[in-house]
């Protein structure tokens, strides 16, 4: 996660790090991870629509994010979890985001391309 672009390059292990798109569709394939919000009691719960994901040590959710104005929410993830999460936000419209390991990044609401 960048918090603030200084400009310059993330490197980790000697790798030049790089930004994942934030996909909506995954072009060529049946293989979507199309983002459901429900307003629940205590909140709101973020899954993935239509299908289960296996959630297996070699393809698994690694996390889901929520952002509301000001407001971030990570919920991290491990192989056996369901998965969706759970947070403390009475309001359906935010941006929500998750992250798989085989897919890469996910959202209900894209960021434009450039942004």
């Amino acid at each position: 996660m960048i918090v603030r672009d200084g400009g310059r390059r993330t490197i980790c292990c000697d790798q030049l790090m790089e930004k994942l798109p934030e996909q909506e569709e995954y072009s060529g394939s049946i293989v979507t991870h199309t983002l459901s919000v429900e307003r629940m009691k205590n909140g709101i719960r973020v899954k993935i629509a239509g299908v289960e994901n296996p959630m297996r040590e070699e393809y698994y959710i690694v996390w889901i994010e929520v952002t509301k104005g000001k407001d971030l929410h990570v919920h991290g993830l491990k192989p056996g979890d369901v998965s969706e999460a759970e947070f403390p936000i009475h309001d359906v419209n935010v941006k929500a985001l998750v992250y798989c390991e085989q897919h890469g990044v996910w959202s209900n609401k894209p960021a434009k391309p450039g942004s």
